[in-house]
């Protein structure tokens, strides 16, 4: 990887972690409305807590403290990001259709990647089908605000490398 490659690659891991920032504001503000318009939220512990816990259980042996649970779940949300900043930044100079719709195609493929599929095949999260339909609008609006964070700090970070 050449060194303006590099470069771009942490520039773009910023990106990710603007967007990620994004995307939990937006969270807060839709579970906000949805509590407001009478829908419970969903039980248990987030997806980004539970492979915390379970990373904790492959390098400690230990479980997350209770006390550390949510701070623990934030910086696996934040890696998250941190690093589907860096792979959108490198794809798009060579692949720039993934930047269509402002980011949000790489929105839409994040949350089929990751909540319809990895977060369900490894436990993070029920089955897809066991999901109600208006969580699954939640989490579509969430990455595709994502990816429009995504792609708007790319575009200052553009400047930057």
């Amino acid at each position: 990887m050449s060194k303006s490659s590099l470069r771009l690659v942490v520039l773009g891991a910023a990106a990710g972690l603007v967007a990620a920032w994004a995307m939990e504001e937006s969270q807060k503000a839709i579970a906000e409305a949805a509590k407001s318009a009478g829908v419970e939220p969903p039980s248990g512990d987030p997806a980004t807590v539970k492979a915390a816990d379970r990373l904790s259980m492959e390098f400690s042996g230990q479980p997350i403290a209770p006390h550390k649970r949510e701070q623990a779940g934030r910086i696996v949300h934040y890696a998250t990001g941190a690093a589907l900043g860096a792979v959108y930044t490198y794809l798009a100079e060579r692949a720039p259709f993934i930047t269509w719709g402002f980011g949000g195609l790489f929105g839409l493929a994040v949350t089929g990647l990751l909540d319809e599929g990895a977060a369900p095949a490894l436990g993070f999260s029920p089955p897809a089908s066991e999901v109600p339909l208006e969580r699954h609008g939640e989490g579509v609006a969430a990455h595709l605000i994502f990816g429009s964070a995504l792609e708007a700090a790319r575009q200052v970070v553009r400047v930057l490398a």
